[in-house]
């Protein structure tokens, strides 16, 4: 799994950077040991956490749809991802209340891990390349390639 989101980071990235001045991303094998640093197991995710598939009645969120991006992964990757997707407010979601709840619910974000900026920064640079092509929107665009920035100097 590992693997395959540093290849599609790369690509990814590399698509970004025929527009833009990017900053250089650490090797491949330096990004692979850090996502394998990443002491979260495994579990069920949703990964594509938009209005469009969540189901919210009375402030609760009863239904999750389209699991067609489902897969097991650490728990870490589908939280930074509600984080970038929180950024775009059509998707009408809050970052902090959706932590609070996740934390009385019992679960953990180890965010103090390398992993951590490398997993924003998969879902920062997919929402650049879309905003970029799929569904142009400058403003969005800009948004994200501004987080893209910001977290490969984490890096």
């Amino acid at each position: 799994m590992n693997l395959r989101i540093v290849r599609r980071l790369e690509q990814r990235y590399a698509e970004l950077g025929k527009n833009d001045l990017l900053p250089v991303l650490p090797g491949a094998a330096q990004l692979l040991r850090d996502l394998d640093g990443n002491p979260s197991r495994a579990r069920l995710t949703h990964l594509d956490p938009r209005r469009q598939n969540v189901r919210v009645t009375g402030g609760q969120p009863p239904s999750i749809f389209d699991w067609s991006n489902a897969l097991g992964a650490a728990p870490e990757m589908e939280i930074a991802r509600i984080e970038e997707y929180a950024a775009i407010d059509e998707n009408g979601l809050d970052y902090e209340a959706f932590l609070e709840g996740y934390s009385r619910a019992g679960g953990t974000v180890v965010s103090e891990t390398p992993a951590w900026p490398i997993l924003r920064l998969d879902r920062a640079v997919m929402l650049a390349v879309v905003f970029s092509t799929v569904a142009p929107n400058d403003q969005l665009r800009e948004l994200f390639l501004t987080r893209v920035k910001t977290l490969a100097k984490q890096l």
